[in-house]
């Protein structure tokens, strides 16, 4: 009995790490419970880019093989307001000058991104120095919510609780 206690109160202790804390999160006035945050749709990738001098942001378009695609306007926008803009030339590369560090979204036709420039000189040693936008790039997010992430835990829970029991029975 002793042992079935130990284990279950370890499985349980598990559980409680691995669960998500919104299903033990009170109900609210009119019964439900907060889902869990979504931030992998809500929140973009950031990737670092170092500037050139003169504050030039540089980079290339390409389509889902690598090829480059040319004559696609690339606009940079800062807080809603359009900043800057370029064509790509024939092998898909572009170049706006006059930017500061700061936070960017580029859109380049069918290509969207978020970027951290940084003023030349200043950037972590792991910023490139070129942005590369993949144009037509389909995204695909996956996320196992938090009911079928509690539905394996309480399945892996019940088949460890288990085990004294069928062990105690063998016996």
């Amino acid at each position: 009995m002793k042992r079935w206690i130990t284990t279950s109160v370890m499985c349980l202790a598990c559980s409680g790490m691995a669960l998500p804390t919104s299903l033990f999160a009170a109900p609210g006035a009119d019964g439900s419970r907060p889902l869990p945050a979504a931030t992998d749709a809500a929140t973009p990738m950031v990737t670092d880019v170092a500037l050139q001098e003169g504050g030039t942001f540089v980079g290339q378009v390409v389509d889902q093989q690598g090829l480059p695609v040319h004559g696609v306007t690339v606009l940079v926008r800062q807080q809603d307001r359009d900043v800057a803009s370029a064509a790509t030339d024939v092998n898909g590369q572009f170049r706006v000058s006059g930017l500061h560090g700061g936070v960017y979204q580029v859109v380049a036709g069918q290509a969207s991104a978020v970027y951290r420039l940084w003023a030349p000189q200043t950037a972590p040693p792991t910023a490139p120095s070129a942005a590369l936008m993949v144009s037509g790039q389909d995204v695909v997010r996956g996320q196992m919510g938090g009911l079928g992430f509690a539905a394996l835990w309480g399945a892996a829970a019940a088949g460890v609780a288990a085990v004294p029991f069928m062990h105690h029975s063998a016996s």
